[in-house]
This record gives C-alpha cells, structure tokens and sequence, in this order.
C-alpha cells in the first residue's frame, strides 16, 4: 500500500468516530504525540503509519472515503497495542530478560506467517513482530523472592497482578452493597473465610486504589458468579499467592503476565485526549465518555 501523500490525523471523539484529515488541516497543537508511556512518545505519525497499514487489509481498519473516518474502536486498538508493546518492553527490561535475539524475532515472524498474518508490511509488521516475542519473553519471567513481592504488595495489593482476597459469593447487588457497608463499619464480615489469591484477569475490574481490610464488590468472576471481597493483608496472602506463582500455568496465565499487569498499576501512561484515554483498570483506551 502507498501511504496517501498527505500526512493524516486520527481525532477518536466522543461520538466514537475518528476524523480524519489532510495535514493542511492540521492545527498546529495536533503536531504532537498520540500517547506516553512513562516518558516514552509514541508520535502520531508513528500511529498513524501503523494504522494506515492496517486499514490497508482489513476493513474494519480502512478509512471510510464517503465520510474520511475510521471507527474510534479500531484505532485504539492499534493505538493500544503500541502502548502495550513498549510497556512490555520497558517491564522486561527492568526485569533482567534481553533484548530478543535476530533467531527469535525470525521465530515469532514465521508464527506470524503461520497464524495467517503474511499480508502485514512495514511499522505493523514489527508492532506484531514486537508483541509476539515481548508474549513469549513474558512467559519466561520467574516469580521474585518472598520480600520483594511484599513489596510491591505493600504499594498497591493490585502490584503483583492478582487478587488475594476473602471471596463471599452473593446473589444480588443489594446483598453485596449490605456486606460492604457492614465492612465499612467495622464488622468481620468474612470470618471464617479462607484466603485465595487468584489472577486479577479473572475478577473484574477491581478499584486500584483498594486497600487490605476493604471490601469491594459485587465483582463478575469467570464462572459467572458474583461476589464481594474482603482484600487481605500480605501476610495471610503468602501461601495462597505462593502456591499460584509455583502454578500460575494451572490459573490460566503467566508469572510474568501477572507481574505485568502488576506493573502497569502504576505505570505513567497518557493518551492525547484526541483518542480517548488510558484506563489503567482495563489497561486499555476507552473513550472519554467511559466513566
């Protein structure tokens, strides 16, 4: 594909619709950077070559010649995928794996290829390329000693990409709202109730700013129950949070894709407001209406 000749800018509105428009349209302030992840710039021509390529084989990507827009959704999940590639980038690195060899990244373009991905070109190529061995590199990071997850639990309980809670299963919201506002005021509402520390990607969305002793909730988990938890204190979360880092493949997931997400609770990322912005409780773009 031949990029358009001029320049494009992608403005996700509120309505949900990107517009799109020739660089002579530009306004000086657009001239700027489409995200940030902790001081690293993501430029909008950057994202914009990504997504021009993209757009060029898949539809849902392509630009809308009737009206000059793409769909909001689809550039942020182009945007998304460039903020979460240098975020894995940064969290390897600080985590002691090296830079992926020539053999691996040749690896992950075969995976690519076989996945049915051939047809990707140029700046995409490498996102997926990127996203690919950044996934297997993750898959390698080991669970740190006792002390430094504690820690990272002791900034934010969410720090290590799980939940480690007292877990009461409810069967309405009103039940749940009663079992918060009893905890609020004092009351041990989940006595008796064992510890268990699960990965956070199967709770959904919890409060960042939760704190051990607090109840929050009712939350959807992946077997279709609700529930209210009681967030633990380390200390009681040690053989619970042990046994699922010896295990984390038997949860679903990685040690490092847990630690990760961990990660990202205090990652400093931003978003131009043009896209929408950065959510870090579904570490991803919404919109800016999304409360």
């Amino acid at each position: 594909m031949s990029r358009r000749v001029a320049a494009v800018l992608i403005a996700v509105l509120v309505s949900g619709t990107a517009v799109v428009g020739s660089s002579a349209s530009r306004p000086a302030s657009a001239a700027d950077d489409a995200a940030s992840v902790n001081g690293e710039s993501i430029p909008v021509d950057d994202f914009e070559d990504v997504l021009l390529l993209a757009g060029a084989q898949l539809a849902d990507y392509a630009v809308d010649p009737r009206s000059d827009t793409v769909s909001a959704d689809s550039a942020r999940d182009v945007l998304n995928l460039m903020i979460v590639n240098r975020a894995e980038h940064q969290f390897l690195r600080r985590h002691g794996m090296s830079e992926p060899n020539d053999e691996a990244r040749h690896d992950a373009e075969a995976t690519l290829d076989e996945g049915g991905t051939s047809w990707a070109t140029g700046a995409l190529r490498e996102e997926l390329i990127d996203s690919t061995v950044y996934t297997d590199q993750l898959g390698n990071v080991a669970a740190p000693d006792i002390e430094s997850l504690r820690g990272r639990y002791e900034d934010s309980p969410l720090g290590l990409g799980a939940l480690c809670a007292r877990r009461i299963p409810v069967d309405s919201s009103a039940e749940g709202e009663a079992l918060i506002a009893a905890a609020s005021d004092g009351e041990d509402v989940a006595e008796g109730v064992d510890v268990e520390c699960v990965p956070r990607t199967t709770v959904g969305p919890v409060p960042l700013d939760v704190e051990p002793g607090q109840a929050v909730g009712p939350l959807p988990s992946q077997d279709g129950t609700n529930a209210v938890y009681v967030i633990a204190q380390f200390d009681e979360s040690i053989e619970s949070l042990t046994a699922l880092f010896g295990d984390a493949e038997g949860a679903g997931t990685t040690v490092g894709d847990m630690l990760f997400l961990g990660w990202l609770v205090s990652a400093d990322i931003t978003v131009n407001p043009r896209y929408g912005r950065w959510d870090a409780a579904s570490a991803s773009i919404v919109a800016l209406s999304q409360p």
